[in-house]
Parts: structure tokens; sequence; C-alpha cells
């Protein structure tokens, strides 16, 4: 068929080159034509003839190879257009089933695995968390005893303080003023947050100032205070000072208020801070009393407290 198709190629060249041998210059057929070149393009066309009518019969020849003896295909087939076997089909279609069950199951495996870590993950969250609160609680709760445990040496000290024999004055205070000169009829002249030592023993005060009055029938009132009360344990330490007489005549004595206490009327003076105040009062007059009046140079007004041993239980 090749070779049919290449000599047709060939001779169809070959007439296409005799006719245009037969044209004229200006494009028409030529008016003159050669008798050599006449025989010459009747004997090439003969040839394509008998080469096309020879390639043709070889063509059917071939075609009757191809065809089996009752018509059907010829044995004689190449291997390559055999169907493929059924035992062959049948296995290919196995392990295709067989690696589908593999996917399959490997999909499976991996599902179930997420879900399992995904159910850890949160587990072990969820286990954080406690572990947490545990953690915070626990310090809390080493807080707490470190606290107790701060509190009950305190408290031992001060017990081992107080099974130490107390003997004469413990503490002690001495605070003077800067020109006091307060005119003030009722005000808190001083007030001193004193820390006192033991719970056994008391407070010994003494305010010593100048206390002036003017008129007739005069009278003003000095007292301490001890955490915002009155003394009341062995009584109330205060001072009164009265004047009659003439009206323009004024005194100002010199004078102290002073006394013991170890319990007022919300309680014994236990250890600690005590804020100790010094009051004063006009109940009567003209209330124009001046305490400290013109207190500077030899004139000084001052406080002192001390504490000092009672040799006495004090009930709490």
């Amino acid at each position: 068929t090749v070779v049919y198709s290449e000599l047709q190629v060939e001779s169809s060249s070959e007439v296409k080159q005799a006719r245009e041998k037969t044209k004229s210059p200006d494009g028409g057929p030529s008016s003159t034509c050669d008798t050599d070149d006449l025989a010459h393009i009747y004997a090439e066309t003969v040839v394509y003839s008998e080469l096309q009518v020879e390639s043709s019969s070889e063509v059917k020849q071939a075609r009757e190879k191809t065809k089996s003896s009752d018509g059907g295909p010829s044995s004689k087939v190449s291997q390559l257009d055999k169907p493929i076997p059924c035992s062959v089909s049948r296995l290919a279609c196995v392990f295709c089933v067989f690696a589908v069950v593999i996917i399959i199951v490997l999909i499976a495996l991996t599902a179930t695995t997420m879900f399992k870590l995904n159910t850890t993950s949160a587990k072990l969250t969820t286990l954080e968390g406690k572990l947490s609160h545990l953690l915070n609680e626990t310090t809390s709760q080493r807080m707490r005893t470190a606290d107790l445990e701060y509190n009950i040496s305190q408290l031992e000290e001060t017990l081992d303080k107080q099974d130490q024999k107390c003997n004469g004055v413990v503490s002690w205070g001495h605070y003077p003023f800067i020109n006091l000169s307060n005119n003030n009829s009722e005000a808190t002249l001083f007030h001193k947050l004193y820390n006192k030592q033991r719970n056994d023993t008391a407070l010994r005060v003494q305010f010593h100032s100048q206390f002036w009055l003017t008129g007739h029938m005069q009278c003003s009132q000095y007292f301490f205070g001890f955490n915002g009360a009155l003394c009341s344990e062995p009584a109330n330490i205060v001072t009164s000072i009265y004047k009659t007489g003439d009206q323009s005549f004024s005194t100002a004595p010199p004078g102290e208020v002073s006394g013991v206490c170890y319990a007022t009327e919300k309680g014994p003076l236990l250890s600690g801070n005590v804020m100790i105040t010094v009051h004063i009062q006009q109940p009567c007059g003209l209330k124009n009393a001046v305490t400290g009046k013109n207190s500077h140079g030899d004139v000084t007004s001052f406080v002192l407290v001390e504490e000092y041993c009672l040799n006495k239980k004090v009930n709490r």
C-alpha cells in the first residue's frame, strides 16, 4: 500500500509537469505541441494506470489474507489485538478491591486515631486546669500555714516575755512641746501612739505645763485618754483649776496632770500600740483658758510616759 501511494504521488507530479509544458507562456493552452511530448505523456499515463491496477490487486490480496476460510477474522491476528484472558481480569479486579479495602481501613484507623488524640488532648487540658487549681489551693494553704506559724511564734515570744520576771521600768518616752500657747477651751492638746511592751505592765503618765485663767469664778480641767477612753483602773487621771476674785486679775501657775493606768472602760491596756491623748475642757466661766502661755525659754510643756511593772496579773 505504501509503494502504491508513493507511485501514485510520483505519477501525479509527472502528469502535472506534462500539463505545465502544454501551457503557453501567457497561461493558456500551448498552440504548438511536440509529438515526442505527447507520446511521453501517453506512456506515463499508461504506466500510472497499470500501477494503479496492480496496487489495487495487491491490496485486495492482502485483505483476503487477513480473512479466515469461513469469512471471519484470521487467526493470525497480532497478539496485541487479542482480548485479555478472563483469569487476568478477575485477578486485576480482586487486586483493585483489595486495594480499596486497605485504603478504607487506613482511613478508618486514621480517623479513630485522630478522635482518640483529640479526646486525650481534652482530658489533658482538664487535668492541667485541675492541677493548676490544686497548686493555687496548695499555695494559699502554705501561705495560711506560714501566717499561722508566724502568729504562733509571736505568741510564744510574747508568752516568754510575760514569763520573764518584770522589774522596774520597761520602757519610757519624753515628748516636749515648743511654743504650745493653746487658747482653745476644748481641744486635744497632745496625741501620741505609744508602743507598750508587755501585758502585765501599767502606764504612768505626766503632763506638765502652765495653766492660765482670767476673771472671777473661772475653771478648767485637764485629763488623759487611752485609746479614746478614760482610765478606769485604778482611776481617771484628771486635774481641775478654779479661780475666784478680781475680774482683771489673772493667774498662770505651773501645774501638771499625772497618774497611773492599766485599764480603761474598754478593757486592759495590753501590749501593742496605745494611743495616749491629753485634753482640756472648761465646764464653767468665760472659757478663756490658755494652756502653755508663753511656754518658751524657762517655761516648758512636756508629756512623760513610763511603762513599769505592776507585779500583778492583769485580766484580759
